[in-house]
């Protein structure tokens, strides 16, 4: 079975979890810190693999996407009707285990609330790049395009 599809499994199972969860826990967590790190990591710099500009950019667009990843309530009103769910939260293929019986999910450490559709949060990325300076979205899904206009009634979506 396609492990996008053990995700999604996954996440449908987890609706129903009751215990309480942080909001987007991985990203609120770990971005702050990670650009705090960059910042002191003089050999990026002397190397030319990180340059001011670029970790100028990083804290702009963290400044644009912290109210929404750090609020529950601010990602709701930004985007009302997404369904807030209990999510796996660090999900890569292998926190898949593939044994006799079947897919098993491991890794629950950053399980988290988040959006019930990831392509919302990949909607609110795309949307912001395109409002910084411009982006190309290729999707094979035309309903997509609404999805990613939505919450951006001032920038167009439109297949090419």
């Amino acid at each position: 079975m396609p492990r996008a599809t053990v995700t999604a499994q996954l996440h449908a199972a987890l609706r129903e979890y009751p215990a309480e969860l942080p909001f987007l826990m991985p990203l609120n967590a770990w971005i702050p810190d990670a650009l705090a790190q960059l910042e002191r990591s003089g050999e990026l710099f002397d190397k030319g693999l990180l340059s001011v500009a670029d970790l100028d950019r990083a804290r702009r667009e963290w400044a644009v996407l912290e109210p929404l990843a750090c609020s529950q309530a601010a990602f709701e009103v930004a985007f009302p009707g997404v369904d807030v769910q209990p999510i796996h939260g660090d999900a890569p293929h292998y926190n898949i285990i593939v044994t006799p019986e079947g897919e098993l999910c491991s890794d629950f450490e950053h399980a988290t609330l988040g959006a019930g559709s990831a392509m919302i949060v990949d909607a609110h990325v795309v949307a912001l790049a395109v409002e910084s300076g411009g982006g190309v979205v290729v999707t094979g899904d035309e309903d997509d395009l609404g999805m990613l206009s939505a919450p951006y009634r001032h920038i167009m979506v439109e297949p090419v």
